[in-house]
């Protein structure tokens, strides 16, 4: 494949996931707002999930990561626009802390599934809806969700990754180029 060509594919590529990421973020601000203020049914939980200060804090944090997402996703494309070795580079450095507060948010959902297990169960065992030994629904609702939701993380882990490979090869081919076009001029004044 010619050095231009792929290029232009990893232009392509790296224009195209800022563009989804962009997309999803507005999707998921817009969501967080609209379970902000219409918060849903007690359906996995007795009493409205809005009633517990776990809500606000994860509604906080997902409309944080969606903001930052929007913000990484914009920087991205402006870096594609301009393509500056500068800008590339620091939207690698913050393509990188996003990939770690991705970790963590998928560390955290994992380690704590148990703990929230129990308490659920517990709490619905108090209204009769489940019995021991008996299959619980609303936990078996709550387990699909939550893993749907790690699913999504991993899988945007892994397209951020993605991402982050492409910029750095277009960063690379950037610097190169900047580096050699300030020797040849640099050798055009020597001569």
């Amino acid at each position: 494949m010619q050095p231009r060509t792929s290029l232009l594919l990893a232009r392509i590529f790296a224009a195209s996931i800022n563009l989804l990421f962009i997309t999803c973020s507005a999707c998921l601000i817009g969501l967080t707002f609209l379970a902000t203020i219409n918060p849903p049914p007690a359906d996995v939980a007795p009493v409205r999930v809005d009633t517990y200060p776990q809500y606000v804090i994860t509604l906080f944090l997902i409309a944080a990561y969606a903001v930052c997402l929007f913000m990484l996703s914009s920087l991205g494309i402006l870096s594609l626009c301009v393509l500056n070795s500068f800008l590339l580079s620091v939207h690698i450095l913050c393509q990188i802390a996003m990939l770690i507060a991705q970790l963590v948010a998928i560390a955290f959902t994992v380690t704590v599934r148990k703990r929230v297990h129990g308490k659920l169960e517990e709490s619905w065992q108090e209204h009769l809806k489940c019995t021991p030994g008996s299959e619980c629904e609303p936990l078996k609702r709550f387990l699909s969700s939550e893993m749907l939701l790690i699913f999504f993380l991993c899988f945007f882990l892994i397209v951020q990754v993605c991402l982050l490979v492409a910029t750095g090869y277009l960063a690379e081919k950037q610097s190169s180029e900047e580096r050699s076009k300030l020797q040849r001029e640099k050798d055009e004044d020597d001569d």
